[in-house]
């Protein structure tokens, strides 16, 4: 067995273990997702909402992608502008507020 055939076996079973200790964890409550798509606890977030579902099903797209490639691809600048976009939307008002509120 050459070393890069080992080594590519080795990093897809740790991330795989990882992804399972994650759901593990994400199951039995060791890992707290009260309040992520809240603010302060009480009110509903859609910016985070959009900032989640974005993250997750643009990782989805690349992963899938990749996988039937049987290869990492190059990450597109669509998906990079794409998460920009996403991130500024979410950064944005929350900045906005932080620097002129206070001012007034």
């Amino acid at each position: 067995m050459l070393p890069v055939t080992f080594c590519k076996g080795f990093i897809a079973a740790w991330f795989a273990a990882f992804a399972l200790l994650i759901g593990y964890r994400l199951l039995v409550g060791r890992i707290n997702l009260a309040g992520i798509l809240t603010v302060d606890g009480k009110t509903f977030s859609p910016s985070r909402l959009q900032l989640l579902v974005v993250t997750v099903s643009g990782l989805a797209a690349y992963a899938a992608a990749s996988l039937s490639a049987h290869s990492l691809l190059p990450i597109q600048n669509d998906l990079v502008g794409l998460f920009a976009l996403s991130h500024a939307s979410y950064i944005g008002p929350k900045a906005y507020r932080a620097l002129f509120r206070n001012n007034q």
